[in-house]
């Protein structure tokens, strides 16, 4: 019951052994183009959250170090050493300081920071992080889009003078605050 070796072959023997058309190939080559633009779509979009969140992450843990700061201050009784902590670089109470981190300068020149430094400007009493993504990124300061972050003095301004007086206000703490306000772009639409 041996069937020939013919009767194997496709119908069609003409088609057995030509290849692909181009057609397929082209077919395939497009398949294959949107299925690579999708994947370095996803992962430009993994980057920049990245960003948002290691930006996050250590400003999260800029102000617990500052609550620390405090508290260890005012458990010593202390509270005026917690004014001068006001305008300080905020990195010098993180446990490691972040990658990129260019140091403390004097009137720097922001444009020659590289996207994803960080430095304290002395001058200003800023701790500044020059953006990755900056067409993803909204903020009012003009120039190099950046974050600006400064240690700042919470009080009751118990006489209403909107500056604090030592023995008549009373301390609350201190805040990792931004010097203007900024915001992260959805992904889906770019500046």
């Amino acid at each position: 019951m041996n069937k020939p070796f013919t009767k194997l072959l496709p119908i069609y023997p003409h088609r057995c052994c030509a290849g692909f058309s181009l057609l397929e190939i082209i077919i395939v080559v497009i398949i294959i183009s949107i299925l690579f633009t999708l994947a370095l779509n996803h992962l430009f979009q993994w980057r920049v959250s990245a960003e948002q969140a290691s930006i996050k992450k250590l400003t999260s843990e800029l102000r617990d170090a500052l609550k620390l700061e405090v508290i260890s201050h005012y458990s010593k009784g202390r509270m005026q050493d917690i004014l001068k902590l006001v305008g300080t670089n905020p990195l010098n109470y993180a446990i490691e300081k972040p990658g990129g981190y260019l140091g403390e300068k004097h009137t720097p020149d922001l444009r020659k920071m590289q996207a994803g430094d960080w430095l304290y400007d002395s001058s200003k009493k800023l701790l500044i992080y020059r953006v990755r993504y900056p067409d993803y990124f909204v903020t009012n300061l003009t120039g190099i889009k950046r974050i600006e972050l400064k240690v700042s003095l919470v009080y009751a301004d118990i006489n209403n003078n909107r500056k604090f007086d030592f023995g008549v206000d009373n301390i609350e703490g201190l805040r990792l605050v931004s010097s203007e306000h900024y915001a992260w772009k959805s992904l889906t639409e770019k500046i």
